[in-house]
């Protein structure tokens, strides 16, 4: 069963902006397209082939992400966990049911 908006611990909107939490598994060799974003009660679980070095996950990650919600990948943002699997990221620009739509919350 879906959890609504008000009890989703990992999306929640503040100052217009959008603050998901996502879990992030690198350095996986074959994603599918419907594999590669899964919700879990963790938040969303995001497939990266990215190994978790320099900063290359990270960017898979906004690149990933910005192409799926239809956003630049500045309006993006690593606020919190960038060393860390598990992230808050802050999305701009897009509003928190098109983003509940897109990733099936």
């Amino acid at each position: 069963m879906k959890k609504k908006n008000s009890e989703n611990k990992w999306i929640f909107e503040k100052n217009g902006d959008i603050f998901l939490k996502v879990h992030v598994i690198p350095n996986v060799k074959k994603i599918s397209d419907n594999q590669r974003f899964l919700v879990s009660e963790n938040g969303i679980e995001i497939r990266l082939q990215a190994v978790p070095k320099g900063g290359q996950a990270n960017r898979e990650l906004i690149e990933v992400l910005a192409k799926k919600l239809g956003v630049k990948k500045r309006d993006i943002e690593i606020i919190k966990g960038e060393k860390a699997r598990t992230k808050i990221l802050r999305i701009r620009n897009i509003d928190i049911t098109t983003i509940q739509k897109v990733l099936g919350l």
